[in-house]
C-alpha cells in the first residue's frame, strides 16, 4: 500500500534543524577560539530570533514538497552564513553599538544624600543577583551607597521632600538576557543604608542568593518576596512587621536575641524549622501555625513576623 500524501509531507525531512545545529557549532567554535570579540556575541543576543523565523518558515513551506524543502534550505544556508559573517564583522560596524550596548555586564557606584531625612521609603528589585544589604556607618553622609551590577539600564530613582525620602532601585534589560546567564557570577549588588533613617523596606529578589543584614537599621515595615535564591536575612530590635512571601529557595532569618517576636507561617511544601524560644500557641508544628516568645503580649516592642512559606526551606532563628 502507498503512502498518502499526508504521510508523505509529514515523514518529509527538514534541512533547517542541521543547518542551524552547524551553524551553532560554527559560532561556538569560533567563540571558543577567541575568534568572536564581546560584542558580537551580544549581537548574537538580540538577532536570535532569526532561528525563530527559520523554523516557521520551514513549517509553511519547507514540509509540504521537495522544492519547498530546498527553498527553506537555501533561505535558512544564506541567513546563517550572512549572520556569521556579520558576527565576525561587527566591531568593525558602527551602527551596531546599538545592539549591543545592553548585552554589556556594567558595574556602577550610586548614592543618594541623606540631608534632613529621617523617615524612607525604599524599594528594590534585586533579580538574579548576589551581593549585601546593610546598615552604613553612621558617619556616613548618604542615605543610600554602593556598587551595582546590572544589564541593560539601572533605574535609581531618590525624592525627597522634607524629612520624608522615597527610593526606587531596578534594572531593564533591553534583551531577552540568554548569555547573562553566563555571568551570573559576577552580579552583584552590594548596598548600604543610613542607619539613622526609619524605613519602610521593600524587597524582591530571583535567583540569587544576597545577604540582607538589617540587623543595625530601624524598621518600621519590612516585606520580602524571594525567588529561587536562598536568602539570608538578619533582623533588627524593634517594633515593627515583616512580611516574607517564600519562593522555592531556602530562606534562613536570624532574629535579635530578647525580642519579643510572634511567627505566623502559611505553610508550604518546604520544611519550617522554629527555635526552642519560640512556642507554638496555635496549629500545627509541621502545618500553619503560630508561634510567639513567652511576654510578647505583654512586650513594649514586637516583632510581627508573616511567612508564606512555598517550596523551600525557612528557618528561623536567634542570635
Amino acid at each position: 500500500m502507498s503512502d498518502s500524501p499526508e504521510t508523505v509531507r509529514r515523514d518529509r525531512p527538514s534541512l533547517v534543524w542541521p543547518i542551524l545545529l552547524i551553524a551553532l557549532g560554527v559560532i561556538l567554535l569560533l567563540a571558543n577560539l577567541n575568534l568572536l570579540p564581546g560584542d558580537s556575541l551580544a549581537l548574537l543576543q538580540r538577532l536570535w530570533p532569526v532561528a525563530v523565523i527559520l523554523l516557521g518558515l520551514d513549517l509553511i513551506i519547507g514540509r509540504r514538497s521537495t522544492a519547498g524543502m530546498l527553498v527553506s534550505g537555501c533561505i535558512a544556508l544564506l541567513l546563517v552564513g550572512g549572520l556569521i559573517v556579520l558576527l565576525l564583522l561587527a566591531p568593525q560596524i558602527p551602527a551596531l553599538s546599538q545592539l549591543t550596548a545592553g548585552a554589556e555586564l556594567r558595574t556602577e557606584h550610586i548614592s543618594a544624600p541623606l540631608g534632613p531625612v529621617e523617615t524612607a521609603r525604599v524599594t528594590m528589585d534585586w533579580g538574579g543577583n548576589d551581593g549585601t544589604l546593610r546598615a552604613a556607618p553612621a558617619s556616613s553622609q548618604n542615605l543610600i551607597e554602593g556598587d551595582v551590577s546590572y544589564f541593560g539600564s539601572l533605574i535609581f530613582d531618590v525624592s525627597s521632600r522634607g524629612q520624608q525620602s522615597t527610593v526606587r532601585l531596578d534594572t531593564r534589560s533591553n534583551s531577552f538576557g540568554f548569555f547573562n546567564i553566563a555571568a551570573a557570577g559576577e552580579r552583584e549588588w552590594n548596598l548600604a543604608l543610613h542607619p539613622g533613617v526609619t524605613y519602610d523596606l521593600y524587597l524582591d529578589t530571583g535567583s540569587g542568593a544576597p545577604e540582607f543584614d538589617l540587623s543595625e537599621l530601624t524598621l518600621n515595615e519590612l516585606r520580602l518576596d524571594s525567588g529561587s535564591g536562598s536568602i539570608s536575612l538578619a533582623l533588627p530590635p524593634g517594633d515593627y512587621k515583616a512580611v516574607i512571601d517564600a519562593g522555592s529557595g531556602a530562606v534562613d532569618i536570624t532574629l535579635p536575641a530578647g525580642s519579643a517576636v510572634r511567627v505566623e507561617v502559611d505553610s508550604g511544601s518546604g520544611r519550617f524549622s522554629a527555635p526552642g524560644e519560640l512556642e507554638l500557641v496555635m496549629g500545627e508544628a509541621d502545618d500553619d501555625g503560630i508561634w510567639e516568645t513567652p511576654g510578647y503580649a505583654q512586650a513594649a516592642e514586637k516583632i510581627e513576623l508573616e511567612i508564606d512559606q512555598g517550596s523551600g526551606s525557612v528557618r528561623v532563628d536567634f542570635r
